[in-house]
């Protein structure tokens, strides 16, 4: 293939120098005369060197042609120029990098094929330029310039686009993202523009238009030279060699757009002609559920990252009624749920169907969750705030189609983002279909439209509560572009917050035996304004909240799921396996189900190796995935019986110090600076400041759960020890410090003593400088400190671990054995997936004399 195109590039050149060279062509002057032009280098070494930059930017291993394309552009840039057109070179030549650099930011490196053919077709595009200058010009004037600049326009909005999404999400364009665009619409579209596509970026794409506009315009108005006819059918006929290409290989984006719709409107058609044929009574379900009065409530929540929720440890108060629900034993909240993909149409035709990535069955052929309350005999309800575009566009609205009665908020069916009534719409609802009594067992789907951008609409005016730009102190700190995402997000959550519980309550005031599962289709990574872009994949896109609320009188009927669903609450579930729990839950036989991908039964199964999202391509439980890692190590650690001995550094945030709580840890280090005014300030470094003060962080600590709190103040000294205490001993008196706390300094003053004599633990921080003195040195140096912490009366030291063969070989033996030790080893990290073996490798692990080790602990809110 190489060989083949080599060859009709050369015989492409070859035809060219003749046709310049050669009298018969009537242009013998554009040859060795034109060649002798100085004004004539300059563009040309131009080209050459945009040659040589894009050449080594996108093909470094196809210099050969990169050389052979130079000589091509350059010779048809002097034939041009002799005639008045070299503009139109330009044009052609910025339209064939464009399409390259497209190429190679969203397939990956250029093909000597790609190279080649987009050569070709640029000189069939200029030849069919100047056909249409030599027709219409002489006739119309500036007509053939404004034909020329649409047809070129058009031409580039496709690799326009395709680099500009590359360059603003760092991520190619893939099938996931046009299958997002095949079900969008105008308004959706103009707010994801707004989004996330700065405006510079149309601004600077005007401007190229409007630049060749311009040159266009200023082609008018210079001399040129009829085009001569054996001239252009010449070029044509060099051109006809694009015949011999591959288009599916060459032309890359029509093919990849047509694969893509193809693929999306075959497998959503078939999905439809398959409902249509059940309606009919072709497929059969066999399900069986005994007559009653049960009723069963499915809320789906749509973009919920469960780390925004203070139902799952967030530091701002986002969930307020969810946790009044938890906190009275309501509800069975789930801690490692997780989507199975990042987008909705993916998700819930797994979710509410039979197929999952266990079984690996094609959601298209699966049996729904609606076909089996049918099967049933249930009476269904669809309620939907989500967008309803036609039964053959959206796989969820196809399934919805299967339900009894559907009611859908939006009333322009084509709008997804603007969000016409808010949530609340559908409780209202779902409170007239209790109102009026349900006949039999009663399945309700209510599809929320949650917590999906923008999220300034999801929510009404009086629920904006989180605004402006918070302390660091409380969500660590981010870059300032975040908040006003995040601030938006927040407030969704705490209106969707009192939705569900309304919901909720409704269920629970209700006379039925019931039970309401609640679980979203995937998260939003937010904080790293991602959204949910599966090209931008992140594992916080899969952490979704999940929770079943039971009646009291279901729990009696079915003490076996409630106890099934308490022990495994702790266990990993993807949400592609819904359809099995609500089989399970509902207490419907059939044969479409597997009680082993039931959470609500005994015999639930879904190991650690078997978790799956995007499609089965990103193993859930990858050690990437810093959420899952993080908690089995502590789990580990606590079964070890070393939780009260190991845990995070520097816990200088509300955010991080939430989560670590929910975690489990019940001991942390944190950072302190005393302040005038006698208050505590948590923070490393003048650069590293929270803006809280240490009383807020207590504030939000479960002193009965507690163990230690390692206290580093910065800034003890002598000037202000006494008024360090009298603070410490307010907090003591308000918060029980004096039975958790760690005080460590640098101090070398005897004044240090007092605190300890006021009955703190109190530690002495080793210079880390001491690694570098020589080992003549050390013996002395140890005797010093034994002086030192002789004088200050502390009850221990605290070094970094490079000191431990120092303390152990030097210090060791000259100080009392009632000194403890604390130490901190930063290589060790809560989301390394071999910690505890790595920890269990190590002498000072064993050392009963470290009472503590901090190690590093990943989280979004870190300071």
């Amino acid at each position: 293939m190489e060989f083949k195109v080599l060859l009709l590039l050369l015989i492409l050149v070859l035809l060219l120098v003749k046709f310049i060279a050669d009298p018969l062509f009537r242009r013998p002057r554009l040859t060795f005369e034109a060649l002798a032009d100085s004004r004539l280098w300059v563009p040309l070494g131009i080209l050459w060197l945009l040659h040589a930059g894009f050449g080594i930017i996108i093909a470094d291993h196809l210099l050969v042609i990169i050389l052979i394309n130079a000589i091509i552009w350059s010779v048809f840039y002097i034939y041009l120029r002799g005639l008045g057109y070299q503009h139109l070179v330009w044009i052609s030549f910025l339209f064939y990098w464009l399409y390259m650099f497209a190429i190679d930011v969203t397939f990956g490196k250029v093909s000597s094929n790609n190279f080649s053919f987009y050569t070709l077709f640029a000189l069939g595009i200029t030849a069919i330029f100047l056909l249409i200058y030599d027709t219409l010009a002489q006739r119309v004037r500036y007509l053939s310039s404004v034909v020329v600049w649409i047809v070129y326009t058009l031409l580039l909005i496709i690799p326009a686009a395709f680099i500009v999404y590359a360059m603003v999400f760092d991520s190619p364009v893939r099938h996931g993202q046009l299958y997002a665009i095949y079900q969008t619409d105008y308004p959706e579209a103009l707010a994801f523009l707004k989004r996330y596509i700065s405006p510079g970026w149309p601004l600077l794409l005007a401007g190229i238009a409007g630049t060749f506009g311009f040159f266009l315009i200023h082609l008018e108005r210079s001399p040129r030279k009829p085009v001569n006819q054996r001239s252009f059918w010449l070029i044509l006929a060099s051109v006809s060699f694009l015949g011999t290409f591959d288009p599916e290989d060459t032309l890359k984006f029509p093919g990849f757009l047509k694969d893509s719709l193809q693929t999306y409107q075959e497998e959503v058609g078939l999905f439809k002609r398959l409902l249509e044929r059940r309606k009919k009574g072709i497929t059969a379900i066999q399900a069986d559920k005994p007559a009653g009065k049960e009723l069963y409530v499915v809320i789906i929540g749509e973009s919920l990252n469960k780390h925004h929720t203070s139902l799952y440890g967030y530091a701002r108060p986002t969930t307020p009624n969810l946790m009044a629900l938890d906190e009275s034993d309501k509800l069975i909240k789930f801690e490692e749920a997780f989507s199975c993909h990042v987008h909705t149409a993916v998700v819930l035709p797994r979710s509410l169907t039979a197929a999952n990535l266990q079984n690996r069955q094609n959601y298209v052929s699966a049996p729904s969750i609606l076909d089996i309350f049918e099967g049933a005999d249930f009476d269904t309800y669809w309620l939907s705030n989500q967008v309803r575009f036609s039964s053959w566009d959206n796989p969820v609205s196809v399934l919805a189609e299967r339900a009894d009665h559907q009611f859908y908020l939006n009333d322009n069916i084509d709008t997804i983002v603007e969000t016409v009534h808010h949530d609340e719409k559908l409780a209202e609802q779902f409170a007239l279909i209790l109102e009026g009594g349900i006949p039999k067992n009663t399945a309700v789907f209510i599809h929320l439209i949650g917590n999906h951008w923008e999220y300034a609409e999801r929510y009404p005016p009086d629920f904006a509560r989180f605004h402006g730009t918070p302390k660091p102190g409380i969500l660590g700190r981010q870059r300032e572009d975040v908040f006003h995402d995040l601030n938006a997000y927040d407030n969704s959550i705490l209106y969707h917050d009192q939705v569900v519980a309304r919901i909720v309550q409704m269920v629970e005031a209700s006379p039925y035996i019931s039970a309401t599962l609640y679980f979203a289709d995937h998260a939003d990574d937010v904080l790293d304004r991602r959204g949910h872009n599966s090209g931008q994949f992140s594992f916080a896109m899969t952490q979704i909240p999940m929770f079943i609320w039971l009646s009291e009188s279901y729990r009696q009927k079915y003490p076996h799921i409630r106890e099934a669903l308490v022990n495994n609450q702790r266990r990993f579930f993807s949400n592609d396996l819904v359809y099995d729990l609500l089989v399970g839950l509902s207490g419907i036989s059939t044969d479409h189900y597997e009680a082993i991908r039931d959470i609500s039964s005994r015999e639930y199964q879904l190991d650690a190796k078997d978790c799956f999202t995007l499609n089965g391509k990103v193993s859930y439980t990858s050690r990437s995935n810093h959420y899952v890692v993080q908690r089995e190590n502590l789990a580990a650690i606590d079964s070890a019986g070393q939780l009260q001995r190991i845990f995070p550094h520097r816990v200088n945030s509300l955010g991080k110090l939430n989560q670590i709580q929910y975690e489990g840890c019940r001991a942390f280090e944190t950072d302190l600076v005393f302040r005038e005014g006698s208050f505590f300030e948590v923070g490393h470094d003048e650069h590293n400041m929270s803006g809280i003060t240490f009383e807020s962080l207590l504030s939000h600590i479960d002193t009965g759960q507690a163990s230690k709190i390692w206290l580093d103040i910065k800034n003890l000294s002598e000037e202000n020890h006494l008024a360090v205490l009298d603070r410490l001993n307010t907090l003591d008196q308000q918060f029980g410090l004096k039975k958790l706390a760690i005080i460590e300094s640098s101090i070398t003053s005897k004044a240090f003593s007092i605190f300890s004599e006021a009955g703190y633990h109190t530690s002495y921080y080793l210079p880390t400088a001491l690694k570098n003195i020589t080992t003549q040195r050390l013996p002395r140096k140890a005797k010093v400190l034994r002086e030192q912490i002789q004088q200050q009366a502390v009850k221990a030291i605290s070094f970094d671990i490079a000191l431990y063969p120092f303390v152990k070989d030097h210090l060791e033996p000259i100080i009392g054995e009632d000194i403890d030790y604390h130490t901190w080893d930063l290589s060790m990290h809560l989301k390394d997936e071999a910690l505890l073996e790595k920890l269990s490798n190590t002498r000072y692990y064993r050392d009963s004399r470290i009472q503590s080790i901090l190690i590093n602990y990943q989280s979004e809110f870190g300071l």
